[in-house]
């Protein structure tokens, strides 16, 4: 099975988590990508993933499987090249997400792969969707769900990538990425694209509201909440004391305790 993670410096924690609770969960041999770049020069705290970030990370899960591995892919270049003076550069979303429209030309992305935001905890074996027929369609997603319901989140996603390079979809991406400003860049983008190429599929693999018994990955993704009163949630698992207030029953799951306990260690 194969995932990928998008993003700088900052993400690690994140992605660190998610890496962990999805190979804990696994029941096959898991190959991480770990997409990043270098652009100090949009932003100086914009810095890559080290070495040292994809050797903490594979450390981690190939306690689980000694064949699970990470694989760390620089697309500074791409990047420049195709987004540095686009529209999008400077929305209230890190541009780091744009990354993943750029698998059809970064070297060593497979055929099929998850994209997986980086505040997502697998919470049972995601194989079966990994392994899910697409139906002739480029892509799995999962309905938003502070949207109508023909919007998807774009924090989960299965891609057929060879079906993606073969009818150039990721350059109609990007092609719309540059030319139009949008609220959220990336995931409009491929909601407008990907409109009639897509199969929706079941909340439990990308649940933004909260824990169920069924739940595959609870994605911990900005929520609004009616009750005292209404707020935004914009909480993550690493922000550990506030997290433990917001979401006081997902807090008590194992896999934080066995996360930070792996995530200490030297």
């Amino acid at each position: 099975m194969e995932v990928c993670y998008c993003g700088n410096s900052k993400i690690f924690v994140g992605a660190f988590l998610s890496a962990f609770s999805l190979a804990r969960n696994s029941s096959e041999a898991v190959t991480i990508y770990l997409l990043t770049a270098d652009i100090t020069y949009i932003k100086k705290e914009y810095t890559p993933l080290l070495e040292e970030h994809r050797k903490r990370i594979e450390a981690a899960i190939k306690t689980f499987n000694p064949e699970n591995k990470v694989t760390l892919v620089d697309a500074s270049k791409e990047f420049k090249d195709v987004f540095s003076k686009g529209r999008n550069t400077h929305s209230m979303y890190t541009p780091f997400a744009f990354l993943r429209l750029l698998m059809d030309v970064v070297p060593r992305i497979p055929d099929r792969v998850i994209y997986l935001d980086t505040d997502t905890v697998v919470l049972r074996d995601l194989s079966p969707f990994f392994h899910m027929d697409l139906q002739g369609k480029d892509l799995a997603m999962v309905h938003d769900a502070m949207r109508e319901k023909s919007y998807a989140n774009s924090g989960v996603i299965l891609f057929d990538m060879k079906a993606i390079k073969k009818d150039g979809t990721f350059q109609k991406c990007r092609d719309y990425l540059f030319t139009h400003k949008l609220m959220m860049p990336d995931q409009d983008t491929i909601n407008y694209i990907y409109r009639n190429n897509r199969i929706l599929v079941d909340r439990k693999y990308n649940e933004q509201r909260k824990l169920r018994d069924e739940t595959v990955i609870r994605h911990y993704c900005q929520s609004i909440r009616l009750l005292p009163y209404f707020h935004i949630i914009k909480t993550k698992p690493w922000q550990w004391e506030k997290f433990c207030k917001v979401y006081k029953k997902d807090s008590k799951l194992p896999i934080f305790a066995e996360f930070m306990k792996v995530f200490s260690e030297k």
